[in-house]
């Protein structure tokens, strides 16, 4: 592969990663006499309860770096002065802290004065506005869903599960843990999900940050975990939904969460450790609005097949005798069968070490949990035994070691490393495991094998009949119940193709950090290194060959070329895998490996009228794509099934060149007075493009090729990085002393998004025309944040965040102009609303809380209120006809394939309705010397409203489709099937909205209204 050697080794110099963002800060100040203002040069500070500390310069002045994020109390002494202890000092990670100590001669020895200090509702040493929340704010907030942390912050979207950031698509937001990436490569997820008790606090930078940070355009979110205090705590949590089961419309999930935390030195003061552990299963892990319904059959005699050969069944009662009942029946709030069953396991933790001058941390964390996948559950309702189960396996642990060099300058270095894998199968067939004997291809092909399928059921015969009886050969799966077109998986049908993906990366980082009067000075670099693999099959293509040809088999097991053909042929296959799932390392066909690095410089000037944060960083991009000499005619071999590389035929496939960008930052604070600061950003930034719509297996490659069939995601070959150019201005005062407020204004500028274009080919080329991901989309985004927050006062704190963007692009996410393509229209060139965009979004918390003077009965006792709303998002009103849909479809216009589509409209001229809702929490807490119990419920969606958060495109309505009362689409069909065509239709597809969720993979509502109750012991 060709990449720029000279930059890569001056990175592996430097022991340079992607992404690494200090997890720690500083706290700075002055200590003088009180009454003649000289500096007590020697004066000794420190974090009481820590090893962390340091004495005053000649001039007074005293840096104490890489304090772990948390409230500390300090303290400051000197020879013959009162001793002043000042509690309450927050240390925000990223931030210096200002505290300056004025000490009095003392008259008494051991004289102290304690100073309890009130949190800073202004920052004047920050550059940009600091959004975020911590461990105290966490546990009062009525939900334990960490997303909700960040997501209700200025700047923030949350739609569809997607976090959006200014203007920015989801692709653009980083999410770190511990100072490193947590976020997959293919796709956006921030997959390290962290256990709620073992945070300590969660920062949104919207788009202003300094040059030590890279890898996201429009924002980044950092999540830090706990660190052990002085002396052992812990906690003990348990919570459950049990209470709520059809309580006022409100519903049991079956869910359960058990926490536990510990906490605290180990044997040697100076060491410190945390440890979290959670076990949370459920019933359902993503409970929706469902309607009950009655499906019954009994008045047609029964279920139809989808075979004009047989009879319809007879209707009967016995569920297990052949589970075409006489009526299909479930309870309101109730997913019919078993639901969607999660069991989860996570561990998080850090440990701290102090060997001065040489400091250690080890951050890690891990998830290992399973799901079963059940999409459509009226569909599926008749096929429980073969959901899909889906396993994941999530891990992230960094280790930090800070080594002073002298009091003011040191040196810090981070070895990272994180994996995700998950894997998706068959639970009766199990795990498939390459054997180098086919092993694994056998496995996934018995999904479809009758036989294999009795086998696996063996233990309870009268099932293994049932999933068995209807097959119509060997290795052919029984048809659909098919009732008035809809349609039911016949027990016994297979659910699922077969997919495993494994990514991971090694990170290393290298800085040095020196303190030079006013001038923090950071000089560093980072590389990191991907592994990608990713395998996929479906067995029905080798199971239609075995059923007329069952000698195949040997072919199977011999792991033959023409088997391997066979698989290719049918777009399956992987990277990092061979046909057979073998796993290979190098080649066209090895692991993707991907390479970023960077090197920064930055620059920190501190005076009591300006701060400035200045830098520059320089990122490396090896993508690991490949690219070809001519796109009119790739080097596609039809009789293959693969595509060439460039040693094997001309115009072949060989890797493209890795791109450097080079990025300057700015930030400016003037802090006008102690209550009053300005700050200013720009920036420039750069990043990968999500690499989900990029890689694809030669197999697949060669099937877009051949022109069969319709790919909305293609491929693509050699990419540039997403550039992103950002403004920001804002304005903080403190204007009481119990409040403050923030407003922000910001302008960003994207260019190099990915867009779709239809690459034509030579005449003469084997391959067809094919579409492929380019860049070329921008999109500009303005808007004002404003973020009012006060200090508790009469026991009420209250915290108001209010966005206003205008986010337009020239599309909202990278397939967004197929639809143009496909129908030969142009494809959008002008500016336009994004689908995403919230013009309005905002957030209210209120908390109370009693204090130590109230009723003993009431001590201990806290209400919180989070409102959250937003303007809804933008579409745009369509129309068209019913297409290749099916009948229990309707006639949906969708993304999964947008060719039928006709805007009726300007792109994303409409807006969804507004967005309201109320989450509640409320506490009652019991102390016991040191130990306290403390009984909490949470209540999200509080009055249960059933927000619409997506539409139908063609009535703008979360509840009618369109369908049923356009007599050109459905008069013809109604008319066939009668009546009950129309009830089911309105049960299964209006009230539980099933064929839109098979759609578009998200639900038209919000989420209904969960009620929590938990118990939770600290000591």
């Amino acid at each position: 592969m060709v990449r720029a050697w000279s930059l890569r080794l001056l990175a592996l110099l430097l022991f340079p990663s992607w992404a690494v963002a200090q997890n720690t800060g500083k706290l700075s100040g002055r200590v003088i006499d009180a009454s003649t203002g000289e500096p007590l040069a020697g004066a000794n500070v420190f974090l009481e309860g820590t090893t962390l500390g340091t004495s005053a310069d000649v001039d007074g002045q005293y840096n104490i770096f890489e304090v772990p994020p948390g409230t500390y109390t300090v303290v400051a002494s000197f020879v013959g002065y009162v001793t002043v202890r000042q509690e309450n000092v927050q240390i925000i990670a990223g931030i210096t802290t200002r505290l300056d100590f004025e000490l009095r001669p003392a008259t008494i020895e051991g004289e102290e004065i304690v100073v309890v200090a009130a949190r800073p509702l202004v920052n004047p040493t920050a550059t940009n506005a600091v959004r975020r929340l911590d461990r105290e704010e966490f546990e009062k907030l009525p939900t334990r869903d960490v997303t909700t942390y960040y997501a209700i912050q200025p700047g923030v979207t949350f739609l569809n599960n997607e976090i959006y950031i200014r203007g920015g698509r989801p692709d653009e937001t980083e999410f770190l843990l511990e100072g490193i990436s947590s976020r997959s490569l293919l796709g956006t997820d921030n997959v390290i999900p962290v256990i709620p008790e073992a945070l300590e606090e969660v920062q949104v930078f919207a788009g202003g940050y300094s040059a030590e940070l890279g890898g996201a355009n429009a924002g980044i979110v950092q999540q830090v975990l706990r660190t052990g205090g002085p002396r052992l705590s812990g906690l003990v949590q348990y919570e459950s939904d049990f209470a709520a089961d059809a309580f006022n419309n409100t519903y049991s999930y079956g869910y359960n969460d058990l926490t536990f935390t510990l906490g605290g030195p180990l044997v040697w003061n100076q060491h410190r450790f945390f440890v979290a552990l959670n076990y949370r299963t459920t019933d359902n892990y993503d409970p929706m609005y469902w309607y009950g319904a009655n499906l019954d059959y009994s008045r047609n005699g029964g279920l139809c097949v989808n075979d004009p050969n047989q009879e319809c069944i007879p209707p009967i009662d016995d569920i297990r005798g052949d589970m075409a009942v006489r009526s299909l029946r479930w309870e309101d709030g109730k997913l019919p069968g078993i639901g969607r069953p999660l069991e989860e396991l996570r561990v998080n933790g850090t440990l701290q070490f102090d060997f001065n001058p040489l400091r250690l941390r080890l951050g890690f964390a891990q998830l290992s949990g399973n799901r079963r996948i059940n999409t459509l559950p009226i569909r599926n309702f008749y096929n429980q035994e073969r959901l899909p189960r889906r396993d994941d396996l999530r891990r992230l642990a960094n280790l930090q070691a800070t080594y002073f060099l002298g009091s003011n300058t040191y040196l810090e270095g981070n070895v990272g490393f994180f994996q995700y894998n998950f894997e998706v199968y068959d639970p009766l067939l199990g795990k498939p495991e390459a054997d180098g004997q086919g092993g694994a291809v056998v496995n996934i092909v018995n999904y479809y094998n009758r036989d294999a399928i009795r086998e696996a059921l063996a233990k309870d015969p009268e099932l293994a009949d049932l999933y068995t009886r209807f097959w119509q050969g060997q290795y052919i799966q029984p048809p659909w119940y098919q009732f008035r077109t809809f349609r039911f998986h016949r027990p016994g049908r297979v659910m699922t193709n077969y997919q495993r993906r494994e990514q991971s990366y090694w990170n290393v980082s290298l800085g040095l950090v020196s303190q030079q009067q006013n001038h923090e000075l950071r000089l560093g670099g980072h590389y990191q290194r991907w592994t990608v693999r990713d395998y996929a099959l479906s067995g029905s293509g080798l199971a239609a060959v075995l059923q007329s040809n069952p000698n195949y088999l040997q072919q199977i097991q011999a792991e033959a070329a023409e088997v391997a053909f066979r698989i290719r042929q049918d777009g399956w296959g992987g990277y990092g895998y061979d046909e057979f799932m073998n796993k290979i390392n190098s080649g066209l066909d090895g692991p993707k490996r991907p390479v970023t690095a960077s090197v920064y410089i930055n620059d920190k000037i501190e005076f009591n009228d300006i701060i400035v944060n200045a830098g520059l960083r320089l990122d490396y991009f090896d993508m690991d794509l490949w690219t070809v000499d001519d796109l009119t005619n790739p080097a596609y071999d039809a009789s293959n099934a693969t595509v060439l590389g460039a040693d094997e035929a001309p115009n072949g496939l060989k890797s493209a060149p890795a791109k450097t960008v080079l990025q300057p930052r700015l930030g400016l604070s003037f802090p006008v007075t102690e209550r009053t600061v300005f700050h200013l950003q720009y920036g420039k930034f750069a990043q990968m493009p999500d690499m989900a719509y990029v890689y694809t297996r030669r197999s697949r490659m060669a099937l877009i090729f051949s022109g069969r069939f319709f790919f909305a995601s293609p491929f693509a070959f050699d990419l540039d990085p997403i550039k992103t150019t950002q403004y920001e201005i804002g304005f903080s005062h403190q204007f009481t002393d119990y409040s403050a407020f923030d407003i922000t204004a910001f302008y960003r500028k994207t260019e190099g998004q990915l867009e779709i274009i239809r690459q034509n080919t030579d005449p003469r080329s084997p391959a067809s025309d094919y579409n492929l991901f380019v860049n070329g989309d921008f999109a500009i985004a303005r808007g004002i944040e404003i973020s009012l927050r006060t200090r508790r006062v009469g026991g009420v704190m209250a915290i108001f965040n209010y966005t206003l963007t205008d986010a337009k692009g020239t599309n909202s996410e990278p397939g967004g102009q197929v639809s143009a393509l496909e129908n030969g229209t142009a494809p959008p060139s002008l500016l336009q609303p994004l689908s995403f965009e919230q013009r309005h979004r905002g957030s209210v918390v209120l908390d109370y809380r009693t204090g130590p003077t109230d009723p003993v009965a009431l001590q201990n006792l806290s209400v919180n209120l989070l409102f959250s709303f937003n303007s809804g998002h933008r579409y745009t009103r369509s129309t068209g006809g019913i297409g290749q849909r099916a009948a229990d479809e309707g006639a949906l216009l969708t993304s999964s394939d947008p060719r039928n589509r006709v805007p009726l409209e300007p792109l994303n001229a409409s807006t969804t309705p507004w967005y309201f809702r109320t989450d509640l929490r409320l506490e009652k807490g019991f102390t016991f010397g040191r130990a306290t119990a403390t009984a909490y419920m949470y209540i999200e969606n509080l009055l249960n409203r059933r927000n619409p958060v997506n539409v139908y495109l063609r009535t703008g309505s979360a509840t009618d489709d369109g369908f049923l009362n356009n007599p050109e689409l459905s008069q013809e069909i109604v008319a066939a099937q009668g009546p009950d065509y129309v009830y089911y239709y309105q049960q299964i597809n209006l009230r539980n909205r099933q064929h839109y969720i098979a759609d578009e993979g998200v639900d038209l509502l919000d989420r209904p209204r969960q009620v929590r109750l938990g118990l939770r012991l600290e000591f």
